[in-house]
C-alpha cells in the first residue's frame, strides 16, 4: 500500500490521498472565484474643499493567488479560511496591511496605509462585497479616510462575466516521453490559466487512469491536480487525466492560455518516477 504526499512530492504510506493544499479545506471559498464587472460612484470630501465625485468602472477578479495580492483589479481572498491578515507594498511605494474576512456571501476587506514621511497611519479603507445567493452578482461599500481629514464613500455593483459563448472547453491530460516498461502509480500535475478567459470547473480520470482517486486544488488562476491509481504504463497511448474549464464570455481561449508550470510521478514501490513538465502534452477542444 502506499500514499501520494503530494505536498512535498513523494509517494509513501496507505491509500489515501493526501489534501494538495496546507490550507483546511473545511472552508471552501471558491465560489466566490471569477471575473467580475464593476461599476460604481466615488464621492470624496476634503477640508476647505468641495466635495467631488467621479465614477468608477473595470473589471476585477477574485481568485486565491497570493502573489498578486498588490493589485488594483485583482482581490487575493484565502482559499479555505474564514479570516487572513497580510501585507504588501503598493505600485505607488506604500505599504498596506490587510485583513479579509469571509463570512456567507459577504467579504470584508479593511486596510491601514503607511506612508514616508506623515503621521501613521496614512489612511484606512474598508471595504464591503455583498453577494447575491448565486455568487453572480452583488453591491459593495466602501468607506476610508485619511491623515489630511479626506473622507470617501464608494457605492457600486458588479456583476460576473463568466459564461459559456460556446460551451465548455475540455483539456485532455497524455504523458510523453516516457521510457518503456515505466509503471506509474500516482501524478502531480500544475497548470496555470488565464483567469479572465476560463474558469476551471472539474477533472476526471483519463482513458489510462479509470477508477483513480483525483483531488484537484484551483485557487483561481491555477489548479493542481493529484491522481492515485494501481498502476498504469507511462509510455502507454492514452490520456491520464481530463480537465474541464468554464468559458469566460466573450473570450475564445488557446492552448496558449493555459501552462503546465509543475509536474512530477512515482512508481508503485512510491519512488520518484523522473517525471516533469516536459513529459506532459495538453490540448484543449470545444464541446
Amino acid at each position: 500500500t502506499w500514499e501520494a504526499d503530494f505536498d512535498d512530492a513523494v509517494c509513501s504510506g496507505t491509500w489515501q490521498a493526501s489534501p494538495i493544499s496546507g490550507n483546511d479545506t473545511s472552508l471552501d471559498n471558491s465560489r466566490f472565484y471569477g471575473a467580475y464587472n464593476y461599476s460604481g460612484t466615488d464621492t470624496e470630501s476634503c477640508p476647505n474643499s468641495e466635495p467631488s465625485t467621479t465614477s468608477e468602472t473595470g473589471i476585477v477578479t477574485i481568485g486565491s493567488d497570493y502573489s498578486k495580492r498588490a493589485g488594483d483589479d485583482y482581490i487575493y481572498i484565502p482559499s479555505s479560511e474564514s479570516s487572513e491578515t497580510f501585507s504588501f507594498t503598493h505600485k505607488d511605494g506604500y505599504y498596506i496591511s490587510r485583513t479579509v474576512t469571509i463570512s456567507g456571501d459577504m467579504i470584508h476587506i479593511q486596510d491601514t496605509g503607511e506612508c514616508s514621511g506623515v503621521p501613521s497611519p496614512c489612511f484606512t479603507n474598508d471595504m464591503v462585497l455583498n453577494f447575491n445567493d448565486t455568487y453572480t452578482s452583488g453591491t459593495s461599500d466602501i468607506n476610508g479616510s485619511d491623515f489630511e481629514g479626506c473622507q470617501w464613500t464608494e457605492t457600486g455593483n458588479f456583476t460576473r462575466v463568466d459564461g459559456t459563448a460556446t460551451g465548455p472547453i475540455t483539456m485532455t491530460i497524455r504523458l510523453i516521453g516516457v521510457p518503456g516498461g515505466t509503471t506509474l502509480g500516482g501524478l502531480d500535475i500544475t497548470i496555470d490559466y488565464d483567469e479572465t478567459k476560463v474558469s476551471f470547473n472539474s477533472v476526471g480520470a483519463g482513458t489510462l487512469t479509470p477508477g483513480a482517486i483525483i483531488v484537484p486544488n484551483d485557487n483561481g488562476d491555477t489548479v493542481r491536480v493529484g491522481l492515485i491509481t494501481d498502476g498504469f504504463y507511462g509510455a502507454s497511448s492514452g490520456s491520464v487525466a481530463v480537465l474541464t474549464f468554464d468559458i469566460i464570455e466573450p473570450n475564445i481561449p488557446t492552448i496558449e492560455d493555459f501552462t503546465v508550470t509543475m509536474a512530477s510521478a512515482c512508481d508503485l514501490m512510491g519512488f520518484d518516477a523522473g517525471i516533469d513538465s516536459s513529459n506532459i502534452s495538453i490540448a484543449i477542444s470545444d464541446n
